[in-house]
């Protein structure tokens, strides 16, 4: 039997998570224009990390820029996780391919795409928000580490408090927060899963290939194994 950490995400589920994120987006980008105006605008990060992609047409992820990687830059074989940082088997299925990442450093490319399911996951976007928070410090896979350590105590408060055990410049992480400033990254990575037909976490990529659900990490490491011809 397959285990998914999550319930199959329908369409009412894709649209609420975009129409949310779009209202939060409008929002956030009239405080832009407002500050602009000021003339102390400085935007243009994040879109550029975040290239206009079709996706009517892909058949396996899009690894962008912005998104979280570990690994070679010029790998035999490229890996990408879709997850949700509430869902359990989620957090085994990472910890795996770390640990894969750091046998083979020259052999595979590890990426991170964001896959929320707020319908039962409450928490699940401001979770990725306060990653990708760190990801703009470089911290991305310490703090990643105590979102899934932590899986049934995420508060914004909480968000913080790791913000500041690991280190991170606390002011320019509370405004990321405040501002949701990775809302696009994340709308980027859930469009291309839904695009993939992504239903359930934890789904994995490894090369062309997908798996969906609960993986041992022995399974894991031999659909890895294989990839790589060992």
């Amino acid at each position: 039997m397959i285990l998914f950490c999550t319930s199959q995400m329908n369409k009412d589920d894709y649209k609420k998570f975009s129409s949310n994120n779009m209202r939060k987006l409008i929002i956030f980008f009239l405080l832009i224009v407002a500050l602009a105006i000021a003339g102390i605008f400085a935007w243009g990060r994040i879109a550029s990390k975040t290239p206009e992609i079709d996706l009517s047409t892909i058949k396996s992820p899009v690894v962008l820029e912005s998104d979280p990687k570990l690994g070679s830059e010029d790998p035999k074989v490229i890996i990408v996780h879709f997850g949700d940082f509430e869902c359990e088997y989620c957090a085994e299925t990472q910890s795996t391919m770390v640990d894969l990442v750091e046998e083979f450093p020259d052999d595979i490319l590890f990426a991170w795409k964001d896959f929320p399911n707020t319908s039962l996951h409450p928490e699940s976007v401001s979770a990725a928000v306060a990653a990708r928070c760190a990801h703009n410090q470089d911290a991305f896979w310490e703090y990643q580490n105590m979102l899934f350590a932590n899986q049934h105590d995420l508060t914004e408060s909480f968000y913080t408090a790791v913000a500041v055990d690991l280190e991170l410049n606390e002011k320019k992480f509370n405004k990321c927060m405040s501002k949701q400033e990775p809302l696009k990254e994340i709308q980027a990575s859930f469009d291309q899963g839904h695009a993939l037909n992504i239903t359930a976490v934890p789904t994995i990529f490894i090369g062309t290939h997908r798996y969906t659900g609960k993986m041992t990490s022995y399974e894991l490491r031999d659909v890895v194994l294989d990839a790589l011809g060992l």
